[in-house]
Formats: structure tokens, sequence, C-alpha cells
């Protein structure tokens, strides 16, 4: 599996995330790659087995996009929900950049 900057081997049978089992590369592009399975909150054996083959890779749900189609999304979703949101400065629509 070719590897980014930002994927991290798994060093321990993490139960509480998801696991992702990487499939092939969609074409030529680094870093990216298909996905054969996913497991979410697996047992202590099958999270074992997923770290000792050394393939798989941990999803602890990063989500990237922007803010505005967030906040469309979430308002169509939970609009009772959302005051709190519509006030926060990272959720009025301005984009952020958060990263190296």
């Amino acid at each position: 599996m070719q590897s980014c900057c930002w994927v991290r081997r798994p060093d321990y049978p993490e139960m509480k995330y998801g696991w992702i089992e990487p499939g092939e590369p969609p074409g030529q592009r680094d870093g990216l790659f298909g996905v054969r399975g996913f497991r979410e909150n697996p047992s202590f054996e099958t999270a074992r087995k997923f770290r000792l083959n050394q393939d798989s890779v941990w999803n602890t749900f990063v989500m990237v996009g922007r803010v505005t189609s967030f906040s469309v999304d979430v308002h169509a979703a939970l609009p009772e929900r959302t005051t709190d949101l519509d006030t926060a400065p990272l959720w009025k629509g301005d984009e952020t950049h958060i990263g190296p």
C-alpha cells in the first residue's frame, strides 16, 4: 500500500476506532487507495489480526470539506440544533485552514 504523510500505522489493537482495509489505488494518484473493507469497533481479536497483518489503518472519523457544505447538511438534518452553530466562528461560512 502506498503511504502518505497522514497515514500512521496502528501500533496497538484499538477497539474503539474503525479499521480500514485498503484496496487497490484508483489510478496514479499518490496516497489514495480504494477500500477493500471496513470494520467499526472490532473485537480485540479482530483488531489484533488487523494490526498484525500491517495492511490496515485506523479510521478516526476525520472530515474534510468546506464549512458551507457541512453547514447546509447539518441544517437540513438537525435544524433544531443549529442555533449554536450559526454563531460559532468556524461555522459562519468562513474557510479555515487547519494543519501544516
